[in-house]
């Protein structure tokens, strides 16, 4: 009994004895890391993900204390290894989520601010659209009012002057000037060609009207009858065209009578008729008219030829074309694509030898002081006009002929004067060649030499 107590005893005292045990401080801190402040960043924290990375990371560390009997404070540092990984890249996760989040807000505010804007432009269009509308009501009353004002009907015109009877002796032939309304397009056509027959039918079944004195339009209808004031009237209207495609391609009333009677003063009639509205107007044609000749004899065959329009196939081709030559004027440059060469297109020198080459107009091209030396801006910004215009009848794809009139084409002509002013200011000295070679080439093709007007 002693003995075995002695061998116990002596068998438990050559055991080495254990080493004191040091308290395991872990480097990790589950109350820090697990806080709300660091799994989550503003409103977009929940409780589920905190639970969710709660349960991912005390898991693996309590089955690990079950397993081996240890204190849960003095768990295996492989356990807390593994749960600080988990950790950070459901941090890293979490982070870049919300940075998705916030770039899809900054979107979407962005994408709210176009609308509005958008919205805004809506508006501000709309408004401008109902102003144009009224002014251009508004110079349709005026522009109404202003033709009957200046060419009265015939209805008017002899209720103002009722024949009178008197004597037989003081008969006088009288043309009126204003039976042919000047409101229809080609008034001034028919008005030349029905000249020489007036004149038979007054000789053979005259108006007559008793008249104490004879009026200026009597004198005028007297003078008809002599070739030389024919002469006379067809060179002021020569003049007149000249003047007006140099200088104002686009006058309103007061300007064409401006015109007109500038043109009649030079000549022998100027004292007689120089103020008489009726001789104005036979010298000065619409705007209409000389713009609907040019564009229907060279203008809208020269842009299908020169851009390449298609008459046959290819509606979207025009119609993509068309857009490409509006865009930014790109029809005005000698390469629509490229954009260089501006104001130097062939279609303006060609329509402008067609019209300045013509028996009326060359003789204000090749005199010594020519007022289309250089070819004037109005000019150049009054062929591109006509340009537009027939530009515009391939909107669609498909040519549509349409009627030119002044007061839906004088907005275009004025922006494109704008611009051609505005490019001779910067580059005066390229404005002056250009509109110098185009007035050379042009009169390189008359083989008759300079003359006096």
């Amino acid at each position: 009994m002693n003995m075995s107590s002695s061998l116990k005893r002596s068998t438990s005292d050559s055991r080495p004895p254990s080493p004191p045990r040091k308290r395991f401080t872990p480097a990790f801190s589950f109350r820090t890391h697990l806080s709300e402040s660091s799994l989550a960043s503003k409103q977009h924290y929940d409780h589920q993900t905190r639970s969710n990375i709660v349960d991912a990371v005390l898991t693996p560390v309590s089955a690990h204390s079950r397993e081996t009997g240890t204190p849960f404070y003095q768990c295996d540092m492989i356990a807390i290894t593994k749960a600080e990984k988990e950790i950070d890249r459901l941090r890293d996760e979490l982070y870049v989520a919300n940075r998705k989040l916030e770039d899809e807000e900054r979107e979407l505010d962005s994408r709210t601010k176009t609308i509005l804007n958008l919205l805004k432009e809506k508006d501000d269009m709309k408004e401008n659209y109902e102003a144009l509308l009224r002014e251009k009501e508004a110079a349709i009353s005026n522009l109404t009012a202003r033709i009957g004002k200046d060419f009265p009907s015939r209805g008017h015109e002899e209720e103002e002057n009722p024949p009178q009877d008197e004597d037989e002796d003081n008969i006088s032939i009288i043309e009126i000037t204003s039976s042919d309304s000047p409101q229809d397009d080609d008034y001034f056509e028919r008005h030349s060609d029905e000249e020489n027959t007036s004149d038979k039918e007054a000789t053979s079944t005259p108006v007559q009207r008793r008249n104490t004195n004879e009026t200026v339009s009597a004198r005028l209808s007297n003078h008809r009858k002599k070739p030389a004031l024919d002469a006379v009237l067809k060179s002021a209207r020569h003049e007149y065209d000249a003047r007006v495609v140099a200088t104002c391609p686009f006058p309103n009333t007061s300007q064409q009578e401006g015109i007109a009677r500038s043109c009649l003063e030079k000549t022998d009639i100027s004292a007689i008729y120089s103020s008489d509205k009726s001789c104005l107007q036979s010298v000065f044609r619409k705007v209409n008219n000389v713009c609907g000749e040019l564009i229907r004899s060279n203008v809208r065959k020269s842009v299908q030829q020169t851009y390449g329009f298609s008459m046959l196939n290819g509606t979207k081709k025009n119609e993509s074309l068309y857009r490409r030559l509006v865009e930014d004027y790109a029809y005005v440059y000698k390469d629509p694509t490229k954009r260089t060469g501006i104001f130097e297109n062939s279609i303006i020198q060609g329509i402008l030898k067609f019209f300045l080459t013509q028996s009326n107009m060359r003789p204000f091209l090749l005199a010594s002081n020519s007022i289309f030396n250089p070819i004037p801006r109005e000019t150049i910004a009054f062929i591109l006009t006509l340009v537009k215009f027939c530009l515009s009848e391939w909107q669609t794809g498909v040519h549509k002929k349409t009627k030119f009139y002044r007061i839906k084409n004088v907005g275009s002509y004025e922006r494109l004067l704008n611009v051609l002013e505005g490019w001779e200011k910067h580059r005066r000295e390229s404005s002056m060649k250009i509109r110098t070679n185009l007035y050379t080439m042009i009169c390189a093709c008359i083989e008759d030499e300079p003359v006096e007007v």
